[in-house]
């Protein structure tokens, strides 16, 4: 197509090949083949998590070609560094949020999600380009304000745990840009007694409360282990009783989650070959990547590529270690 640039009789052969390796190639392989052939499909913040998490958490040689190849747009050498920092700080989720409970605290909080955003962005910045950001991202987001917005919102626990991940992910971004340390145990504390509310909602909400206490431990994938091994062999638990009580509840992508999570901390879960086998049977009809189908409150799209990308990253991340 001379609008895309994208040679399209190629990439429809490609897609008639890659459905035909069904039948002889192991699913993980099929899937991140398929990912691999389409990439420049996947817009560059979803084509970004998608081959930065197989670069941290697998240093996977095909995922570091890709990042390099992303490298002038995340760090705003293409379009100008103030566009990049607009697009990191544009946000409406106080707005759009559609859990009502969740929407209330990020109005009450609504440099939240920016300031998550910014410091996400400085951390993989250093990580996997060597570049320091913070300069600018002191230009937008004080040192002083975010150390604020911490301290207010670690005295409002409610608002923690409604908001889950939004609150735990910022607790854990500013350990490493502040020099800071999050007591995991204390943010643990907040839900372990908690009775789970069973609708679709209640049980995402506190599922990514839980498995992101480990992921911040591990600083999002920058290091293999986590300090509080303790209190993560808790949660990695709790996760999977959650799993177990409301499996077909659970999203193909919150299952997923939690092998990664097992996998970080070497824990051996029964469910495993169950959740493996369910990936088995969830290859979509568009293509080799895997959509939700088996589940009651289905949290998928669809047979859309693009918006699959966060369970198909994470499904081969647990699989990258045992494959390697």
């Amino acid at each position: 197509s001379a609008a895309t640039g994208i040679n399209v009789a190629e990439k429809v052969i490609d897609y008639v090949i890659s459905l035909a390796e069904r039948k002889n190639e192991k699913q993980a392989n099929l899937v991140k083949n398929y990912y691999e052939r389409f990439a420049e499909f996947l817009p560059n913040p979803v084509a970004f998590h998608f081959w930065s998490r197989l670069w941290l958490f697998g240093k996977d040689e095909t995922a570091r070609k890709r990042l390099d190849g992303l490298a002038d747009w995340y760090l705003g050498r293409d379009g100008g560094i103030d566009r990049r920092l607009k697009e990191l700080t544009t946000t409406t989720a106080e707005k759009d949020d559609p859990v009502t409970e969740r929407k209330k605290h990020y109005q009450k909080y609504p440099k939240l999600l920016k300031y998550g955003s910014l410091l996400f962005w400085w951390l993989m910045a250093r990580e996997i380009y060597g570049e320091n950001v913070s300069e600018q991202v002191e230009k937008v987001a004080p040192k002083e304000n975010i150390l604020k917005l911490q301290e207010t919102l670690l005295a409002d626990p409610e608002a923690v745990k409604i908001l889950s991940s939004g609150a735990t992910n910022f607790f854990y971004l500013i350990d490493e840009y502040a020099g800071a340390r999050t007591d995991t145990g204390a943010l643990f504390n907040l839900i372990k007694n908690e009775k789970i509310i069973s609708d679709r909602e209640g049980i995402k909400r506190m599922f990514y409360f839980l498995s992101h206490l480990i992921i911040g431990e591990t600083a999002f994938y920058t290091r293999e282990k986590v300090e509080d091994r303790e209190t993560c062999y808790l949660i990695v638990r709790k996760l999977e009783e959650i799993i177990k009580r409301y499996y077909f509840k659970v999203s193909l992508d919150m299952k997923f989650e939690f092998l990664v999570c097992a996998q970080i901390l070497g824990y051996q879960s029964d469910l495993a070959g169950i959740i493996n086998g369910e990936a088995e049977r969830s290859l979509s009809v568009a293509g080799n990547f895997l959509v939700d189908t088996h589940n009651a409150l289905v949290h998928g799209f669809g047979n859309k590529f693009a918006r699959a990308e966060h369970r198909n990253v994470l499904y081969l991340m647990s699989r990258s270690r045992i494959l390697a």
